[in-house]
């Protein structure tokens, strides 16, 4: 009789241990999202209060996708930017003052900087475009030497003389009509050289020779100049025009 007493006693508190157990893991059905709202008697026991959940539902998913987006954002944030190169220029200033700029090439690149090779042209040009180089040459007539204005100058293989010289030089008078075309005379000699075609006419007759323009001043080819002169070139060189007459 005594074992038996002992054994229900036994029973009964193993059953009042475990109830409470059971109502804390589960007090209820979930619905799809995991959860479902505490009951009363939960709520009395202090188990839980309003709707809760089990065994990581939604909230649990909502904690792991708001992580995911936070480490995406992360690594957005880290992505490379664009470097803008430097461009320099290696002979970006003239060599001499009249060199005009032709264009630039590019030559060689690092992860900063573009260099470039500038391209000058300093060649001399007349006014109608035509490539001539400057004489440094002295002019001697019948053995005497004649200073000059301006420097002579040689174009397509010909030598040419500054028009205000060559009238110094050999006694010619110099004028502008009202067409603004430069006319020489001496005695019965009449030259005019027209400003809009550079043609030079002899007494209204054309001479089959132009002269050429340089920022707006005349020169007279120096053969046809001395032999209009009644002179001869003797000899000539890279320093010396010798005349006679």
């Amino acid at each position: 009789m005594r074992k038996r007493l002992l054994s229900f006693i036994a029973t009964i508190i193993v059953v009042f241990m475990l109830i409470p157990l059971q109502a804390y893991a589960h007090s209820g059905r979930t619905d799809s999202s995991g959860g479902h709202n505490c009951s009363e008697k939960s709520q009395r026991k202090g188990l839980c209060t309003g709707y809760h959940y089990h065994n990581g539902g939604s909230a649990g998913s909502s904690n792991v996708s708001l992580s995911t987006s936070s480490n995406s954002e992360n690594t957005n944030s880290y992505k490379s930017t664009k470097v803008k190169k430097t461009k320099v220029v290696l002979n970006e200033y003239p060599p001499y003052p009249h060199c005009k700029k032709v264009k630039d090439t590019s030559s060689s690149s690092n992860s900063y900087t573009l260099f470039y090779e500038r391209t000058w042209d300093c060649n001399y040009y007349t006014d109608n475009g035509m490539k001539y180089d400057t004489l440094f040459s002295t002019l001697t007539i019948d053995g005497m030497y004649h200073s000059l204005d301006k420097s002579m100058i040689s174009a397509q293989n010909s030598t040419y003389l500054y028009i205000k010289d060559f009238a110094n030089i050999f006694g010619f008078a110099i004028e502008f009509d009202k067409s603004k075309n430069i006319v020489l005379k001496k005695g019965n000699l009449s030259l005019k050289i027209f400003n809009d075609t550079n043609k030079i006419f002899i007494n209204g007759n054309f001479s089959g020779f132009k002269t050429l323009r340089i920022d707006g001043y005349s020169y007279i080819p120096l053969r046809f100049a001395v032999k209009l002169a009644g002179g001869t070139i003797d000899s000539s060189d890279s320093y010396t025009f010798n005349i006679t007459t």
